[in-house]
């Protein structure tokens, strides 16, 4: 099973030439769609350069498989929980900010380097590259908890970001405490239109076989 490589914050883009391109928010969820754009072209570059890595590595004929979180076609993130999830996290880091937790200039230049791709994107990728083609495609459903599981998503959140709030932020573990005490309580309201409603989230699964092509060095 090939693990994606972390996602980097899309840089050198026009939206980039401020630091606080992307004021008041931690994702493109719920941004302005030139957000989107950098996240999504950011995207591309990192997913081609993994695609052709591994084409180097892989004999031909030979397997690749693939398990990666993702969206359905021209679904905006927002839609889904786990844009959800990054929204309420963002409110939580904006409002700390109005205290002495979170520095105003640190907020305005963090960005969660976190994408959710789509089966017909993944495709179109495929297809450029050309040293794969795609065997197997299937969306597993993810099962998204009902609001008493706010503390159980807090949980999850928290040991995949914490390193990084700590890093960037200077947080303490005290200031950690207060981050997702406050996530786990504005989880639960949010989290009910996940349970009335369809949640167009899942994760991808990908059998890609290499092809005969020779790749460029």
């Amino acid at each position: 099973m090939s693990r994606i490589p972390p996602f980097r914050v899309p840089r050198g883009s026009a939206v980039d030439m401020n630091s606080a391109w992307n004021k008041g928010m931690i994702h493109y969820s719920s941004a302005p769609d030139e957000v989107f754009q950098a996240y999504s072209a950011q995207y591309v570059t990192d997913m081609e350069a993994f695609l052709l890595a591994r084409g180097h590595e892989i004999v031909c004929d030979g397997l690749m498989f693939i398990l990666v979180p993702a969206i359905a076609d021209d679904t905006l993130i927002s839609q889904t929980s786990p844009g959800l999830l990054l929204d309420v996290l963002g409110s939580c880091l904006m409002e700390l900010a109005k205290t002495d937790i979170v520095d105003e200039a640190k907020m305005d230049s963090f960005n969660m380097s976190s994408y959710l791709t789509s089966p017909k994107q993944v495709k179109e990728l495929v297809e450029r590259t050309g040293c794969f083609t795609i065997e197997r495609l299937e969306m597993l459903e993810t099962n998204f908890p009902p609001a008493s599981g706010a503390q159980i998503l807090t949980n999850h959140m928290r040991a995949a970001s914490e390193e990084i709030f700590k890093q960037h932020f200077g947080f303490s573990d005290d200031d950690l405490e207060k981050l997702f005490d406050l996530y786990s309580k504005r989880l639960v309201d949010p989290l009910s239109i996940f349970t009335k409603s369809e949640d167009k989230s899942f994760q991808m699964f990908l059998v890609l076989k290499r092809n005969s092509v020779t790749i460029a060095q």
